[in-house]
């Protein structure tokens, strides 16, 4: 669906087992809520494979703001969705899972602005 931030895509399947997954295209500069129906008794969502505990209400679990990117949440704990071409081709990239981000300093080099990080306003 396009938007004036960009494109939003959304794909959903249920697993043999009832579960649900859906993956969810973020655009850039943009913020998401998404809830997700769920069975009685769930207590635990998966975001991009990560355990989030949630309060359903009315047989709905909100799950924790998603930011831009390509995420996906699942009621149950498995990774099939994450491997799913059907339900990531709504993606522009593939999703960072839990444990998979990048590291922020790949070079290892370190911080060459020290002195200014109690004035973030001078860092380039």
């Amino acid at each position: 669906m396009p938007t004036v931030r960009g494109t939003i895509g959304v794909a959903f399947a249920r697993g043999p087992s009832g579960a649900l997954d859906l993956v969810i295209q973020v655009p850039g500069n943009a913020r998401a809520r998404v809830s997700l129906p769920v069975p009685d008794g769930t207590t635990t969502l998966y975001v991009d494979a990560a355990p989030v505990l949630v309060e359903p209400r009315d047989g709905v679990a909100p799950a924790p703001e998603l930011g831009a990117g390509c995420h996906v949440l699942s009621s149950e704990a498995n990774r099939a969705a994450h491997q799913d071409e059907t339900l990531l081709g709504v993606c522009s990239s593939p999703p960072i899972l839990a444990g998979d981000e990048p590291d922020p300093n790949p070079s290892g080099h370190p911080d060459p602005w020290p002195a200014c990080s109690a004035l973030p306003w001078l860092r380039p």
